[in-house]
């Protein structure tokens, strides 16, 4: 859900804290990995790098890739160890565990590699799974602006386990 990220900034920002939040490219685990180290190496100063479902994975490569990362926050993250994919993360009761074609609609895309498709989650999938503690109308309008993600992203061993020498926390939520 896109507006999560700039509401978390702002309230850092109102704090006195600088926030920036990058946008995960979500075409693969080492591309997207190197694109957001490649951001964290613009900025001056040390880094609390925080990320969420998909994006525990690329904060967990991209920050062994830039030396100003000084915490990692997983916010109901993947944290995978060298080698695990997203994909093989996911619990036994998600919902990210059923036959894709009944979770996304897969579309092809330009320069894909070899069996890749972007995903988009289907709308019973979103609305009920996803975004079902929000009003209709308001999970319905981010469920028609979702970006994409490659088929990529989750089948990309992690070449790194960074949480093992940089601080970290992690968070899980829960549905009351």
């Amino acid at each position: 859900m896109q507006a999560r990220p700039r509401q978390g900034a702002e309230i850092l920002r109102r704090k006195g804290y600088t926030a920036r939040a990058i946008a995960n490219p979500l075409q693969g685990l080492t591309s997207d990995a190197r694109t957001v180290a490649g951001f964290l190496r613009s900025i001056p100063g040390p880094v609390v790098l925080v990320g969420h479902s998909y994006g525990g994975s690329v904060i967990t490569d991209a920050a062994a890739q830039s030396g100003n990362v000084k915490a990692l926050v997983y916010v109901d993250a993947a944290a995978p160890a060298v080698g695990e994919t997203t994909g093989s993360l996911s619990g036994s009761t998600s919902a990210l565990n059923a036959p894709a074609g009944t979770l996304f609609d897969s579309v092809p895309y330009a320069n894909a590699p070899a069996g890749a498709s972007n995903l988009y989650l289907k709308k019973a999938i979103f609305l009920k799974n996803f975004a079902n503690s929000l009003p209709v109308q308001q999970a319905t309008d981010l469920w028609a602006s979702q970006r994409a993600a490659s088929s990529a992203a989750f089948s990309t061993p992690s070449k790194y386990a960074a949480w093992k020498t940089i601080p970290s926390w992690y968070f899980i939520s829960a549905v009351r």
